[in-house]
């Protein structure tokens, strides 16, 4: 069975647009699968992101890896009655909302205030031991945003 490793969902359904993305599509295909939430599993992350997927203990990052992989191997697709044509519209438009309104979505929930003061309970609430560190997380998603945005 496959786990998935994701972030908690502490708002009833989990705050990362690329887990929400993975595990809607695990649940549209049909695939059987186990979530996990931890903080050990996010250090564990191959690329010290979520989400990833660990199948017969193979390792799988990034959520549109993920389902290249369960497409290889498990004949999973949700599009395979689209048009070519459809298909490139569809890809189209998620690389837009993906990368266009991810940094928007970073941008206001870590810097515009009133959001972070919601979302910093959420975040933190269940691990405080991290609070320490998040001079180090605010400088790299500053750092992270900068790049992004005047790139």
């Amino acid at each position: 069975m496959i786990t998935l490793y994701r972030f908690a969902d502490d708002w009833g359904f989990d705050p990362s647009p690329f887990c929400l993305k993975l595990e809607t599509h695990l649940k549209l295909a049909r695939v059987p699968f186990e979530k996990r939430t931890s903080l050990v599993a996010f250090m564990r992350a191959p690329k010290k992101k979520l989400p990833y997927i660990v199948d017969d203990g193979q390792v799988v990052d990034d959520s549109e890896g993920i389902i290249e992989y369960l497409k290889r191997n498990y004949g999973v697709s949700l599009d395979s009655w689209l048009t070519p044509a459809q298909r490139a519209t569809g890809h189209a438009v998620r690389r837009m909302l993906e990368e266009g309104t991810y940094w928007v979505l970073i941008y206001s929930r870590w810097v515009e205030d009133k959001n972070w003061r919601r979302y910093r309970p959420v975040l933190f609430g269940a691990v405080p031991s991290l609070l320490p560190y998040f001079p180090h997380f605010e400088s790299t998603i500053s750092s992270e945003l900068s790049i992004e945005v005047f790139s």
